[in-house]
């Protein structure tokens, strides 16, 4: 999937997480830099990583969960399910 960069910037003002000035001076270091508008504004402190994941994820239609505050089961991470392919000639 694709992430409109215009449509995320425009997201991210409108959230009031950064404001136009600060969106306008971090478009401008990321083309200098030849890097993403969202890592600037990580770098500069202005968003967090789940912010920018946030708007992502709200960009693309697809519900953002934070799921660090969960606790986990005690069991082992991955429950691995053996297939057996038949080979049918």
């Amino acid at each position: 999937m694709h992430i409109d960069e215009s449509q995320l910037e425009s997201f991210i003002t409108d959230s009031g997480l950064a404001s136009k000035e600060e969106m306008e001076k971090a478009k401008e270091v990321a083309k200098e830099n030849n890097v993403s508008v969202g890592s600037i504004l990580i770098n500069k402190g202005i968003l967090s990583v789940d912010d920018l994941r946030r708007m992502q994820a709200y960009t693309l239609g697809i519900p953002f969960v934070d799921l660090k505050n969960q606790k986990r089961h005690a069991g082992p991470d991955f429950v691995f399910v053996e297939i057996t392919l038949t080979k049918y000639w």
